[in-house]
């Protein structure tokens, strides 16, 4: 016995097209949605690596345990900045992470 799927299921979408047309519509939209939120990510990234890449700076310092610059943030107390600052060959600091 040969199973005739293909009709079967071109018979089931013809039989409630508003149903067919809502599917449709809604995996579009989650493709779009999934695209959209890819494209953010991606962005954010590109200006992390463009940020991270400035060539005056040498060295980062940020909290214990931060292992992505995208989803970490902190302040270093004013006794930590200068501390940093007053190293040998440090020009500058800033206490925003």
């Amino acid at each position: 016995m040969r199973l005739r799927t293909g009709g079967l299921l071109r018979a089931a979408l013809r039989s409630e097209p508003g149903r067919t047309g809502l599917a449709v519509l809604g995996i579009a939209v989650s493709a779009f949605l999934v695209m959209a939120l890819l494209a953010a990510y991606r962005g954010i990234a590109a200006g992390v690596v463009a940020y991270t890449g400035q060539q005056a700076v040498d060295l980062w310092v940020a909290p214990m345990g931060t292992d992505n610059l995208i989803r970490s943030s902190g302040l270093l107390s004013g006794r930590e900045t200068r501390r940093i600052r007053n190293t040998t060959g440090v020009r500058a600091s800033g206490a925003v992470l």
